[in-house]
């Protein structure tokens, strides 16, 4: 238990490897005007609030100081992708990802903001009627430069057991 640090020959953990209350800590990312630009134009949500400088100053006064808010969603994929970096899921058995219980985001990211994540083990469980499979949920919670709380939530994964 406690905050898992990978060998150099293991880049990867299988169900039988996580602990309940194991915790990773990710490493940090700048969010950066190109993820914002990128994000945006692929999934089609252009709000002023996310694109426009002149709209973001006038809408966030004293809030956001000018700067343009990043998209919640943009903020929590980038913090699974730090995750997914560490290697901890590369060529394991996971079998299938099965969503996000209860997200919530705390307060807005911006760009030049800089986040990293920390997932924990929080429950282990073989599935009642098909023992070859078994379930995990982290809690994750990401944190902008500062350590303040940026979104909190839960993740759920299924890993094939081969029993």
């Amino acid at each position: 238990m406690g905050i898992k640090v990978l060998e150099a020959k293991k880049q990867h953990l299988d169900y039988d490897d996580y602990e309940v209350g194991d915790e990773f800590v990710t490493a940090m990312i700048t969010i950066t005007e190109t993820h914002l630009v990128m994000f945006s134009s692929l999934f089609g949500d252009l709000n002023m609030g996310h694109t426009c400088d002149h709209f973001t100053k006038d809408i966030t006064e004293g809030i956001a100081a000018g700067r343009k808010v990043v998209h919640g969603h943009l903020v929590m994929v980038m913090a699974c992708g730090l995750f997914a970096r560490m290697g901890v899921m590369l060529y394991t058995k996971q079998g299938a990802y099965l969503g996000m219980p209860d997200w919530r985001i705390k307060r807005p990211a911006h760009v030049g903001d800089s986040i990293s994540a920390k997932f924990k083990v929080m429950e282990k469980q073989v599935h009642d009627t098909k023992p070859e499979w078994g379930k995990i949920r982290f809690a994750m919670t990401v944190y902008n430069q500062d350590g303040e709380v940026l979104q909190t939530g839960e993740h759920l994964h299924y890993f094939w057991l081969g029993k």
